[in-house]
């Protein structure tokens, strides 16, 4: 894996700038500024591991901005922080000065972070930002084939994140890389009246252990060493899901990733509180009545309803789960956690 071990550890630029020469394909969105005559990069996304969801071939011409995405190699990309500048179809595209010293930080499958989340668990280093640069402010209106938009941000949302850009109207400067860490991910968590299902897909699953982690220390289970791609696990319940629950994805004393399982406060639920999350959803009781045991499925607030991948998830799939859903809120309402 091309990025360090450790949450927080912080590299020399020529360390970090190693991890990435050696990545084979790196996938490049990137978006230029024109500012007193010269070409300025605002934003330098570079992933790697594995294709953003959300990334798309596009090469759009404005009179003061330039959208350009890419696939390129590592190395070619360390040429280009060496150099200080991107050169994009002989245009050189000055990049700001890049910090000495930064620090990785470790993200869990999908969590918001940066421009758009990812799908695997990724390792994240911001490199440097020329935070001097104001937004173009005219709407932007180009040739041949780029489309035309209202506002710098719609186009760097739409661009860098399918439309779904980050809260506060406003694109921060960055040169940003990502690697995905595609070993392992929980792709869902289904529940059901005395345990929790729990789905993986990765490439080196074998071994890892499923924790039901928590205030209260809860069962585990282990994925066979010789099963890889997909499984399926099934974790046990026998006294509820503990306080805080969060389902924990580790390869020995490495967290692979990470998933919160929420349930209503036991005492004072209130009106809307949620009983589990997971891909970007929330259960709910419909009605607020003693009984709590019809539950519907809710997108949470700002969000999409995506899966692990980004797509969007099939209605099929949430009728699919209806069953368990309604069999775990009918549990939950039995144990006292209702109130009722």
């Amino acid at each position: 894996m091309s990025a360090p071990t450790t949450d927080g550890q912080t590299l020399e630029l020529s360390e970090t700038l190693g991890l990435i020469e050696v990545e084979a394909t790196v996938w490049v969105r990137l978006a230029a500024q024109f500012v007193n005559n010269d070409w300025l990069v605002r934003v330098l996304e570079m992933t790697s591991g594995e294709e953003p969801a959300t990334w798309q071939l596009i090469q759009w011409d404005y009179a003061e901005v330039h959208f350009w995405s890419d696939t390129v190699s590592g190395s070619e990309i360390t040429t280009w922080l060496r150099s200080g500048q991107v050169t994009m179809d002989s245009t050189p595209l000055r990049l700001p000065d890049l910090a000495e010293r930064s620090g990785w930080i470790w993200c869990a499958s999908r969590q918001p972070f940066g421009l758009a989340p990812l799908a695997w668990p990724s390792w994240q280093v911001e490199l440097g930002a020329n935070h001097q640069l104001n937004e173009p402010r005219n709407p932007l209106v180009g040739s041949d084939d780029a489309p035309t938009f209202a506002t710098f941000y719609d186009a760097a949302s739409f661009f860098f994140a399918a439309g779904d850009g980050p809260p506060g109207g406003q694109i921060i400067p960055t040169i940003r890389y990502r690697h995905q860490d595609t070993s392992g991910r929980i792709e869902g968590i289904n529940p059901g009246e005395d345990q929790l299902g729990v789905d993986l897909v990765g490439t080196a699953l074998g071994g890892m252990v499923v924790e039901l982690a928590g205030k209260t220390p809860g069962p585990t289970q282990r994925v066979p060493p010789d099963l890889n791609g997909q499984a399926h696990l099934s974790i046990p319940l026998p006294n509820g899901l503990p306080a805080d629950a969060w389902i924990a994805l580790r390869d020995g004393t490495r967290l692979v990733d990470r998933q919160t399982v929420q349930r209503r406060d036991r005492e004072h639920p209130g009106p809307g509180a949620p009983l589990l999350t997971f891909e970007g959803a929330t259960i709910q009781p419909a009605e607020l009545g003693t009984s709590g045991q019809s539950a519907r499925l809710r997108q949470s607030p700002g969000t999409l309803d995506r899966n692990v991948a980004g797509n969007l998830i099939p209605p099929r799939k949430v009728e699919q789960n209806e069953a368990a859903f309604d069999a775990f809120v009918s549990r939950w309402s039995r144990s006292g956690w209702g109130g009722g």
